[in-house]
């Protein structure tokens, strides 16, 4: 969670977020300890702290600094969306680099959403899905042909996701249920 100072709540951009308000905080670097009185001789003001962590002994980092009426920084990212950070946290790169840095137990719990992760889960998969296709053969004739072998503890994830999906892109009624 990412908290608004009070220049914060009073600010334009801000001030219809709720306190805390959440937010993709990804950074290497971090502003902490500012020096609060030339930061005012600048006209600038800190808007909104991160998270309280009572067991990390640093200060709180600055998430965002209004510098003047055009010019807000932020250190979080407000361009972010569930789906695309999703889409970002499955990437092999982003993978690779947070269980270099963090494990492969935090991947897990950045990438898969907790409402969606399968209760003991482990490496082994408890779901087979096999897609078949009728398909000419090299004789030309109509065969069955295996396309697609997947296997995954969370093969099944996707569905939950699937019936607000068809209804964005297709007008189905309401009154049928997946």
């Amino acid at each position: 969670p990412v908290h608004l100072t009070p220049a914060g709540e009073a600010d334009p951009v801000l001030d219809q977020l709720p306190e805390p308000f959440y937010a993709v905080d990804s950074r290497d670097y971090q502003l902490t300890d500012i020096d609060e009185a030339r930061l005012a001789e600048l006209g600038a003001s800190v808007l909104c702290l991160e998270k309280e962590r009572p067991h990390v002994p640093l200060a709180r980092a600055v998430m965002a600094i209004r510098f003047s009426p055009e010019v807000l920084g932020t250190q979080f990212h407000p361009e972010a969306d569930g789906e695309g950070m999703l889409r970002y946290m499955l990437t092999e790169e982003r993978k690779q680099q947070v269980i270099t840095a963090y494990g492969e137990d935090k991947y897990h719990d950045m990438a898969i959403p907790p409402h969606q992760r399968v209760p003991r889960e482990d490496e082994h998969a408890e779901f087979l899905t096999f897609d078949f296709a009728v398909c000419r053969g090299s004789d030309g004739e109509l065969e069955p042909q295996l396309i697609e072998m997947q296997g995954f503890p969370s093969l099944y994830a996707f569905q939950s996701w699937l019936p607000d999906i068809f209804r964005q892109h297709y007008p189905i009624p309401e009154s049928v249920t997946p």
